[in-house]
């Protein structure tokens, strides 16, 4: 296992996997209760909450937007962090690489 040098801090590269509305389809089970627009909303408060709880853990936590739609890595929502494409596959495939 590798060592830090002393006096050295380990930083953590944390992936946070997104959608992007309009692009997919956003909180499928929870717009059928509460309809669509609520749940779209929902979803993009539930991600600012995320990047407000990231922000305070850097630097040792490097993160990045690991988002669903190749094409939208330059969404303006996305520009908090670096992103990254998720990729083909199932979640499972996804998570895994």
């Amino acid at each position: 296992m590798a060592r830090l040098a002393a006096g050295a801090s380990a930083v953590t590269g944390l992936a946070i996997f997104v959608k992007t509305p309009g692009l997919s389809p956003i909180k499928t089970r929870l717009a059928v209760g509460i309809g669509a627009p609520a749940a779209a909303e929902f979803y993009l408060l539930a991600v600012a909450a995320v990047a407000e709880v990231v922000v305070l853990a850097m630097p040792s936590v490097e993160p990045c937007w690991a988002v669903a739609e190749r094409e939208a890595r330059s969404d303006p929502r996305w520009a908090g962090f670096p992103t990254i494409w998720q990729g083909d596959g199932g979640l499972g495939e996804r998570l895994d690489r």
